[in-house]
């Protein structure tokens, strides 16, 4: 690999994750929530060779060390940004990596320390004009007995950089432990090439092609809705949600030969493992409320295909509307058709999206306009897909890491139905966060119940 060390001066567009994400990630009150990694280590680490592993690593994928040109959020997309320089391992005045020695008096209680740090870390406030957007520490326990932490501003990273970065971590550890220079991983460059790309390549598809297909997606909503007499009362606006609920979690595990009887049966069906998970849901929130349409939003990843193996900030969050189906395989096949446009059209500006529905608000009869922005202020599912992020377990020069070890002590607030979908070859987890203000303890019991059980039907579709 060539490494510079110096940053590249010229501006680079931001990607349509990136885009997407900017209000997010700049807003102060509160927070948002930072993109964390959590390992525990397992077996006589090298604090100074995971130190340089981490200077691989941001060296080799300039998307984690990007920084915005401007800071206010009216101007910072069109801006752009520009990369940071490689970090130094042993900055006297910001180190790479932070050590720390935990005095804890045993295993239990050093974990609850590290979940608690995470929980706190979680809501950091980022710098994304002077950067760095990441922030690296090596807790100490004993000798053999360590947990590495990594945070990063939602700006930089999404969940499958988040993967390709624990991978690509201790991949250049082992190389490094063995006497090895770590392998490149691609051009440094290839976050910066793939942002051009993105803005050159789709940026009129975005504001002609792709918007017209969203407004017309707005505009049936809303059709839709008012012949139907709009959506139900049912729970908190979405506006007093956000601060007042308090998501109550539930998690479906599954492994071994549950696990290999759920992958075949979804391959039978034809559907994927998180278009199964989504339907289950789907069924599962229809069966509560009668509404005819229920509006969720899903990660999509806009890389192309070339552009897979690059850590960087790629993932949007893209409407879709699902209509009431009161079965798993009738809900399937709603999904995938769904999915299968929106994947079509998910090159589309953050601006132009929120412009679609604009359009189509003020296109509209005066019911369905209502029904529209109603929309705006009720309950969503919210689905997203963590692949190959179960916990990754893996094997690194004698050492044994585990990436589900030390899940924060926090409490999320949520509001709707949110389900990540976290997935490796050992285990799957499908984690729920169901808003306090509609679900009870027994209601969130009943949903988890239901979900699980549609999973393990066989389904055809």
């Amino acid at each position: 690999m060539t490494e510079s060390t110096a940053a590249d001066p010229s501006p680079i567009p931001l990607t349509f994750g990136q885009d997407h994400e900017l209000p997010l990630a700049m807003r102060t009150e509160p927070p948002p929530n930072a993109i964390q990694v959590a390992v525990r280590i397992e077996g006589q680490l090298d604090a100074d060779l995971l130190a340089q592993a981490l200077r691989h690593v941001t060296a080799d994928n300039d998307g984690l060390r990007m920084r915005l040109l401007d800071g206010t959020i009216s101007r910072a997309a069109a801006a752009g940004q520009v990369t940071l320089p490689v970090p130094a391992v042993d900055s006297p005045d910001r180190p790479l990596l932070v050590r720390q020695l935990v005095k804890a008096r045993d295993e239990d209680q050093f974990g609850l320390y590290v979940r608690r740090l995470r929980a706190v870390n979680k809501s950091r406030q980022w710098d994304l004009v002077q950067g760095p957007p990441y922030a690296f520490r090596l807790l100490r326990l004993t000798a053999d007995h360590h947990a590495f932490l990594g945070d990063f501003s939602r700006f930089v990273l999404d969940g499958r950089g988040r993967v390709l970065f624990l991978t690509r971590l201790w991949d250049a550890y082992s190389a490094l432990a063995c006497g090895r220079k770590p392998a490149p991983t691609g051009a440094p460059d290839a976050f910066t090439r793939a942002a051009r790309q993105q803005r050159a390549t789709m940026d009129r598809r975005s504001a002609t092609v792709n918007h017209r297909y969203w407004q017309g997606k707005f505009t049936a909503l809303g059709e839709r809705l008012a012949a139907a007499g709009g959506l139900t009362e049912v729970g908190t606006p979405r506006s007093v949600m956000a601060a007042t609920t308090v998501a109550r979690t539930r998690s479906l595990r599954f492994r071994g030969r549950t696990l290999a009887e759920l992958r075949a049966a979804h391959e039978r069906a034809g559907a994927s493992l998180f278009q199964w998970v989504l339907a289950a849901a789907a069924v599962e929130v229809f069966r509560r409320w009668p509404d005819p349409v229920l509006p969720i939003s899903v990660q999509v990843d806009t890389r192309d295909s070339d552009a897979m193996a690059i850590v960087g900030r790629f993932s949007v969050k893209l409407p879709l509307h699902l209509t009431r189906a009161d079965d798993v395989p009738a809900m399937l096949r709603v999904i995938k058709a769904e999915l299968l446009h929106a994947l079509r059209h998910r090159h589309i500006s953050e601006a132009h999206l929120r412009g679609a529905r604009d359009a189509a608000v003020a296109e509209a009869a005066p019911s369905a306009r209502a029904a529209l922005q109603a929309v705006a202020h009720r309950r969503a599912l919210t689905a997203r897909l963590m692949d190959h992020d179960g916990g990754l377990v893996l094997q690194a020069a004698g050492l044994r890491l585990d990436s589900a070890a030390y899940p924060p002590a926090a409490d999320y607030r949520h509001d709707g139905v949110d389900i990540s979908v976290h997935q490796n070859a050992e285990r799957v987890v499908v984690a729920l966060a169901l808003d306090s203000s509609e679900f009870t303890d027994r209601d969130a019991d009943d949903f988890a119940a239901g979900v699980e059980a549609h999973l393990r039907q066989p389904v055809s579709v």
